[in-house]
This record gives structure tokens, sequence and C-alpha cells, in this order.
């Protein structure tokens, strides 16, 4: 048994700096709910505002999709203006196309969410990526934005009373990379160092083994 007592040690303090290296990191914006969350995302969120004064309103005419619901809720009745809320469980990066009315001239801002993601009453990012966003026929942006709840994509525009707006956007879920650790406030010097402490464990245990077996030969 005693011949074993080294390895043990040794994954047995690995095992505990890793612990101590990655613990804080699994509170940080709540990181595994969060991926998680993401890659099993089952909604996406659009707010859109029309403001000007408290008169002010924005009418969804038509959407794409029996995928996308929308209302207008009484929280966001402003005394500058009201918004239509969409949502849409359509996340297979296909088009979700919504048309718009203009109640009253006003600025119109489209504001690209994902969902508003709690635990405890602690709101943590859910991502959602959309794509190819245009309006009125004109490109605003076609490369992937990546957005969740409290970082928002926004574009806005000027409109009149009366005036149609013309929306489509693609909506998929979040595809996570090595860039996105940012948002966990996690640096690539804490990932370097939990590899460079898994690698020192298993080149000390290998020389460890190769020591016994040349004491035994």
């Amino acid at each position: 048994m005693k011949k074993h007592i080294l390895p043990i040690i040794l994954y047995v303090l690995g095992g505990l700096v890793v612990v101590g290296l990655t613990a804080p990191l699994y509170s940080e914006n709540h990181m595994i709910r969060s991926i998680i969350d993401s890659k099993n995302a089952e909604s996406a969120r659009i707010d859109i505002y029309n403001y000007g004064n408290k008169n002010n309103k924005v009418e969804v005419v038509s959407v794409s999709s029996e995928d996308i619901k929308y209302s207008y809720p009484t929280w966001c009745q402003k005394n500058n203006g009201q918004c239509a809320l969409i949502q849409t469980s359509n996340l297979d990066n296909k088009a979700a196309n919504i048309k718009l009315k203009a109640k009253n001239s006003g600025e119109l801002v489209i504001r690209l969410l994902g969902p508003d993601a709690r635990y405890e009453n602690d709101r943590y990012p859910v991502f959602i990526d959309y794509s190819n966003l245009v309006v009125n026929g004109q490109t605003i942006f076609a490369d992937t934005q990546d957005v969740f709840y409290t970082s928002p994509y926004e574009y806005k525009l000027n409109v009149k009373n009366g005036e149609t707006v013309d929306i489509s956007v693609n909506i998929e879920r979040h595809g996570f990379g090595l860039s996105d650790l940012q948002y966990y406030n996690i640096n690539y010097i804490t990932v370097l160092s939990i590899i460079a402490v898994y690698a020192l464990i298993i080149v000390a245990i290998e020389l460890y083994r190769k020591k016994r077996a040349n004491k035994k030969a």
C-alpha cells in the first residue's frame, strides 16, 4: 500500500490546487448554469420602442412564424413612449421577419436581447446569437452579434406617424469559444495554470513510476 502513497498524494494535492484555482470561477455570473442554459436556450427576445411622448406606440402588423409571439406589456408603457415585446422560440438560424407600424413620429429603438434568466433573483447571462439584421432593406450587420439580457444590441432610427418598418434577423443558440471566457472574468493565465498543474501531476507520477521500475530491474 505504501508504494502507491506518493501518486495518491500528488493526485490529491493537484486536485486541491485545481479546485482552488477554479472554485471562484463557477460562481462568476453563474458560469456553469449560464453555459448550459445558453446551449439549450429555447427563446430569444426583441424589445421595440417608439420614443417620443406618452402617445407614441409601435404596432406589430405581422410576423413570419407561429413561433414568434408579441405583446404590449404595461411595464414598458412610459411617459416617452410604449413598446412591443417580441419573443421567438425559433432558434434554428432562420430569419424572423417582423412588420411594424409607428403610431406618432419618434425614435424607434430595436433592442436584441437574450432571456431574462435569474437564479435566486440574481441575473446571469444566457447568450443568443443574432446575425443578418436587415431593416427596411438596409443591412445593419451581417456578422454574428452575441448578446444577453443586460448586454443587448441596439439599433435606432427615426420614424414618422403611420410609417411601416420591416425587420429581418437570424437567431440561433450561442456557439461558445475561448473568447467567451471574458464574460466570466476568466483570463488565459488561469486556464494555462490549470493545464500546467495537470501536466506537472502527470509528469511527476510518470517519473515516480519509472524510478520504481528501475529499482525493480
